[in-house]
């Protein structure tokens, strides 16, 4: 896998046809007897959006690469699915947007010890607002830890899902960075 987000010079990219395909549930028989049918016959789509997991995805393009004149077409998926590489690196080509400079592989690894589990997106957000939430009594002694001049600075905060900020009007904000999903490597570039 390999980063899109321009700073390597590489060549900028665009989508020019976009097919938003919501099935009721995750059923790859489904996508294979309607979408295939309906759409890879007579219309050639350039790239198939997944709000769901990665695991899923790749259930689905494994039907999709089957069917002669949509075997190129590529993957795009969420930031979740950096939480699941193997599956993400299954679903090539294509791409996804992952935290800049994050820590989810050393946190899967001791989420996984811990429960037997790969850790959730939502396990992983929770892990960063707890340590928040915990840690700043403990660097800002005899201050106010939540004050909004704590919480708002310009520097923000480092978690295993990456830097993140708090803006006044309450919305959280983050770096993200495209990965591009290349079938000759295994991991993505995070």
């Amino acid at each position: 896998m390999r980063d899109l987000s321009g700073a390597d010079g590489s060549d900028e990219r665009r989508v020019d046809t976009l097919i938003r395909y919501l099935p009721t549930a995750a059923e790859p028989w489904f996508v294979h007897t309607h979408f295939l049918d309906t759409h890879c016959c007579s219309y050639h789509p350039s790239a198939i959006v997944f709000t769901s997991g990665a695991a899923t995805a790749q259930a689905v393009m494994r039907l999709v690469r089957k069917s002669g004149p949509a075997a190129s077409v590529a993957a795009v998926g969420t930031s979740d699915w950096a939480f699941d590489p193997d599956a993400a690196g299954n679903t090539a080509p294509g791409w996804y947007m992952a935290p800049e400079d994050n820590g989810i592989p050393d946190l899967a690894t001791k989420f996984a010890k811990s429960f037997k589990l790969p850790p959730t997106p939502d396990a992983a957000l929770a892990y960063d607002l707890i340590l928040l939430a915990a840690g700043l009594p403990q660097a800002l002694p005899g201050q106010d830890p939540y004050s909004a001049g704590v919480l708002l600075n310009d520097q923000g905060f480092k978690g295993v899902t990456g830097k993140f900020w708090f803006t006044a009007d309450g919305q959280v904000h983050r770096n993200l960075v495209p990965i591009e999903v290349v079938p000759s490597l295994a991991q993505p570039a995070i």
